[in-house]
């Protein structure tokens, strides 16, 4: 998780615009909406984490990334500004994270969907989304779906 952000910026310096608003295939996403979504992604986690530890148990909110796109208007964002927010965020998520005392990890939340999620199974799921939308990015950003 912690090299995430220095991986995004990676890919995506110095590409044309062209490039990083073209969607690869027709419902697909361009690397302007992945990076934009990683961005909105990490600050619902973090906030995810914060109520969990604040909380005994508490239901948690349903995330519906597609919604999110369209409202947000991912295709019309800075992607270098959303690149900047992720990586100021993923600073603060692994500090909190890195604090976090081991009995910590095991307080959980109730999801409509998922059952009961503990703050290490969020991290764990955290982490494998980082990797899939990781590879996302790249095929975006080579024009394969």
């Amino acid at each position: 998780m912690r090299q995430t952000p220095r991986d995004v910026a990676a890919a995506i310096i110095d590409q044309p615009e062209n490039v990083l608003t073209r969607r690869p295939a027709e419902g697909a996403w361009s690397a302007t909406e992945i990076v934009s979504h990683l961005r909105d992604v990490e600050e619902f986690y973090f906030e995810r984490v914060l109520f969990i530890l604040a909380n005994d148990e508490p239901t948690l909110v349903v995330l519906d990334p597609d919604r999110w796109a369209a409202e947000r208007q991912y295709q019309r964002q800075d992607i270098v500004r959303a690149q900047a927010a992720l990586s100021t965020r993923r600073q603060e998520t692994v500090g909190l994270l890195d604090a976090l005392p081991p009995e910590q990890w095991e307080r959980a939340g109730a999801h409509p969907l998922r059952g009961r999620l503990s703050i290490r199974r969020i991290v764990h799921g955290w982490a494998k989304h980082d990797d899939g939308h990781l590879d996302q990015l790249l095929r975006a950003l080579a024009g394969l779906p």
